[in-house]
């Protein structure tokens, strides 16, 4: 089966779609790299029909109960990925711009959906 396939290269915050486009916007392990999250949301909504859905998946600090880790496991750990980079290991650089908690990501959905 040879069906081509149309692959569109753009900005989760500037959607080159028309308002009212899809059913579903899946947006998996992308919020917490984009430069402005709320315009990324803004955008999955302009985009989204009337009655469709928005999947949010992403590491949220402190899980959803937002329990933190202990100030001393953090440190150690910044330290570990320091020493390991200064070799030529940066396997476990973090990618990530936004760190949001359960609670700050509940916040900005809410305040966009209504």
């Amino acid at each position: 089966m040879n069906h081509p396939l149309n692959f569109i290269a753009a900005n989760a915050e500037f959607q080159p779609f028309l308002s009212e486009s899809f059913d579903w916007v899946h947006m998996r392990s992308m919020l917490d790299h984009v430069q402005i999250p709320d315009l990324a949301l803004l955008e999955a909504l302009r985009v989204l029909r009337a009655g469709g859905r928005v999947l949010i998946g992403l590491y949220v600090q402190g899980g959803k109960n937002g329990r933190q880790r202990h100030p001393l496991d953090r440190r150690l750990k910044e330290i570990f990925k320091m020493g390991i980079s200064s070799i030529g290991i940066n396997n476990w650089k973090d990618h990530h711009i936004w760190h949001p908690t359960y609670e700050e990501l509940l916040k900005l959905i809410t305040q966009l959906c209504h």
